[in-house]
């Protein structure tokens, strides 16, 4: 099986590897960063391709592994590839921003912020297609990346999509926030360690809404209050902390 490589970036990176392993044949890499472009081509043993207008009609998949605002017009870019099925690489973008035959999207739920990427296939992968043809290449491909895969529409993946962004995305900018408060307090925020992997643990093997705790779940309006003076210097924080003590304590006034 052959594909076309669109995008030097970590996703693109992670496909590429991927799918060298599991046998499949680049034909072709474009970026925009042509050194980047020559430099990953060159570790898949593939020909950089310096014009979009240039690449081959014949592969058996294209991915777009662009960002969400370049996605149609990276396609509308591209000759007509009527062998070819067109794959974005978005948790989020419509197949619609796509105006070709053959389509579909991969998307790993996962955070790919390195090219250190995990060696195990458990990474779950999943798809969405127009065709029969196509529901063929991209499971096929989705199938040489992991064994954890599954077809969906938008409007389910749009789902998905919103709650990785919850789950990571946003856990990750509170803990980051929890990290900066450290350093303005000369806190060791290694202290926090032990906690951290006991909430992920928990969260993984017990549903988090039993394993809840702390003070807004209590109602401990005393103590709320002295965290928030604790973060007078941060209007934004101290917002943020409100908000989500409030919706501890609504969630937890209707389970009773």
């Amino acid at each position: 099986m052959t594909y076309l490589l669109i995008g030097t970036g970590n996703m693109a990176h992670f496909l590429a590897l991927r799918l060298s392993l599991a046998g499949w044949q680049c034909v072709g890499v474009f970026g925009r960063n042509v050194a980047k472009a020559q430099q990953l081509a060159a570790s898949l043993q593939a020909p950089a391709i310096i014009e979009l207008s240039a690449v081959p009609t014949t592969a058996n998949a294209c991915i777009l592994a662009v960002s969400d605002s370049a996605i149609a017009s990276v396609a509308a870019q591209l000759p007509a590839l009527t062998q070819t099925v067109l794959i974005h690489t978005s948790g989020a973008a419509s197949l619609d921003e796509i105006k070709h035959p053959l389509k579909a999207c991969l998307w790993p739920i996962y955070s790919i912020v390195s090219k250190d990427f995990p060696n195990h296939r458990q990474i779950p992968i999943i798809y969405e297609c127009n065709s029969e043809n196509a529901r063929i290449i991209v499971e096929s491909l989705a199938k040489s990346i992991s064994d954890k895969v599954e077809a969906t529409t938008h409007e389910k993946r749009l789902q998905l999509h919103l709650v990785a962004a919850i789950s990571n995305n946003f856990i990750n900018h509170i803990l980051a926030i929890a990290k900066q408060y450290c350093t303005e307090h000369a806190l060791d925020f290694s202290l926090f360690q032990p906690i951290l992997q006991q909430t992920f643990e928990r969260a993984i093997t017990q549903n988090p809404i039993t394993t809840q705790t702390g003070a807004a779940k209590r109602n401990d309006t005393a103590t709320m209050q002295k965290h928030l003076q604790l973060l007078q210097e941060h209007p934004q924080w101290q917002q943020l902390y409100k908000i989500i003590s409030q919706s501890i304590k609504d969630m937890y006034s209707t389970i009773g």
